[in-house]
């Protein structure tokens, strides 16, 4: 899903999916994370005062993996939105926010 929000501020949401820890099989997805990545870091170096861009990398939602019948792994949806929240922040911009690393920082 790809999420581009027009305005003071905008956030592109990847799929599951880490451009920097590639898996077999998923080679279309890594290369395109990848390269939403390299885009959001290259635009937020041109955003106007005040404008900001950044990425989310979003885990698997523990609640639609229950309903999905995949188990109870995930991350809880709570902590899943509470970081496309922060995303919308100047401190994010030109970040790739990836979710196990922000989840841990959420916590803390």
């Amino acid at each position: 899903m790809r999420i581009l929000v027009i305005g003071a501020t905008g956030t592109i949401g990847e799929a599951v999916v880490d451009a920097l820890s590639p898996q077999h099989d998923i080679i279309a997805a890594t290369t395109l994370n990848a390269g939403l990545e390299g885009f959001v870091g290259a635009a937020a170096l041109d955003m106007p005062r005040g404008q900001h861009i950044s990425a989310v990398s979003p885990p698997p939602v523990r609640e639609a993996m229950e309903k999905m019948g995949w188990g109870k792994g995930g991350v809880p949806a709570a902590d899943v939105a509470q970081l496309y929240v922060r995303s919308l922040t100047p401190e994010y911009n030109g970040a790739a926010i990836v979710i196990h690393q922000a989840v841990q920082s959420l916590t803390r």
